[in-house]
């Protein structure tokens, strides 16, 4: 049962993407949304789906039963995220700025 848990676990996107992409896709629909009133079935979906994570969040803060600690460490999570994107971004994608870590082994 542990192996299928950790296999799940795997297997779903980590929080701060689904955030930030339900951010974008509520952004984007919002603005094509005021330019197309065709379009609100998209607009309605993205922020129920806000609607569910942050609701996904106020539970996971309840159970935890930290109170005012909790909500501070949750306040933090924005300032997670922008650092995230900030190392995506910055992250090399060729293989020619990758340098070998010297080991010990190689040492002696």
């Amino acid at each position: 049962m542990v192996l299928l848990d950790l296999c799940l676990d795997l297997m779903i996107v980590p929080l701060a993407y689904l955030a930030l992409t339900i951010c974008a896709g509520c952004a984007t629909s919002l603005i094509l949304c005021l330019s197309d009133s065709t379009i609100v079935l998209a607009c309605w979906m993205w922020f129920l789906s806000a609607a569910f994570v942050s609701a996904y969040f106020l539970r996971g803060w309840q159970l935890s039963e930290l109170g005012i600690r909790g909500v501070k460490t949750l306040a933090r999570i924005p300032g997670y995220v922008a650092w995230k994107i900030a190392v995506l971004l910055n992250t090399p994608t060729s293989p020619q700025q990758w340098v070998r870590t010297a080991r010990e082994e190689a040492l002696r």
